[in-house]
């Protein structure tokens, strides 16, 4: 078996995680008081399957972490929700920066996206799993 971990950098893991939480409908894998919070969060949905690691920036020794002006350059997060409609709306209410409205796509996929910025300046693309491709192909 093999399961993604994406994990990204944030200024802030609270606020990222409550960014993350209210968009996606999801939560948080640690306790809710948990001291470690302030330094990682990870989050997952309603099967426990994870769905995004936020890293703090300065929480971490890693030797190859030293340019944050690259921050999301080439990084795009992609989900597939079944709450499509409710979760643009999310998304409206948190103000965040919509790099692209809501659109069909005919080719590939052939479902419905958009694409907004998190608080960090990644990408988030959210595809709607009852539509096209997304909703025959048996992928989870």
């Amino acid at each position: 078996m093999i399961r993604n971990w994406p994990g990204i950098r944030v200024q802030d893991t609270v606020a990222s995680s409550e960014w993350y939480r209210y968009l996606l409908n999801c939560r948080s894998a640690l306790d809710e008081g948990s001291p470690d919070r302030l330094r990682f969060d990870q989050l997952v949905d309603d099967d426990g399957a994870v769905l995004v690691c936020l890293l703090r920036w300065d929480a971490h020794d890693d030797p190859w972490d030293t340019d944050h002006d690259g921050v999301g350059k080439g990084v795009e997060l992609y989900f597939v929700v079944d709450d499509f409609d409710e979760v643009w709306e999310r998304a409206r209410r948190l103000h965040a920066e919509v790099v692209e409205e809501q659109r069909e796509i005919t080719e590939a996929f052939q479902t419905r996206e958009f694409k907004v910025r998190d608080p960090d300046g990644y990408v988030i693309g959210v595809g709607d799993r009852s539509k096209g491709w997304l909703a025959t192909s048996g992928l989870t």
